[in-house]
């Protein structure tokens, strides 16, 4: 029986164990998206308004400013519903249901480690969902969290870029 090995992350830790990995963020990532939904939510509800009072918008900077809110509002509702059907919100996916690693960086071109340094990975799932998780760039985690998966998973694809 293999044991959990845990990954530092940018914003909380990654733990793997036989079947699953587990991602527990700090708490300040939850509040950040809380934020930017309703920030979202806020932005969309002045455009509509906006729409009510189209008739007296006559100066070209209400217009120019309307459509700058219609655009940003069409924005904002295509990323709450590529987030909806295609982000996975789960902190737990299961090894199983991956298919493919991509990673964010070259390996060969990696000149500098500094502290700060991350490297994004995404995680995709058999049912087309994606998983976004930013790796800190220090000691060979990468490599080690790589081959921990493919340990764990023979059938997981890992693409460089």
């Amino acid at each position: 029986m293999k044991n959990t090995q845990t990954y530092q992350i940018i914003n909380g830790v990654l733990e793997i164990n036989n079947s699953e990995i587990k991602i527990k963020y700090k708490k300040f990532k939850y509040g950040l998206e809380i934020f930017k939904f309703f920030a979202g939510v806020a932005f969309i509800s002045s455009f509509i308004k906006k729409i009510e009072n189209y008739k007296n918008l006559h100066k070209t900077y209400e217009l120019v400013l309307f459509w700058f809110f219609g655009l940003a509002s069409c924005i904002l509702i295509y990323f709450f519903i590529r987030s909806i059907f295609k982000k996975v919100w789960t902190n737990t996916i299961e090894l199983n249901d991956l298919i493919k690693i991509e990673i964010g960086y070259d390996l060969e071109k990696e000149i500098e480690i500094d502290e700060d340094s991350k490297i994004e990975i995404t995680l995709l799932k058999n049912n087309g969902r994606e998983k976004k998780i930013e790796l800190k760039k220090e000691n060979g985690q990468l490599e080690n969290f790589l081959s921990e998966i493919k340990q764990r998973n023979t059938r997981i694809k890992i693409e460089h870029p």
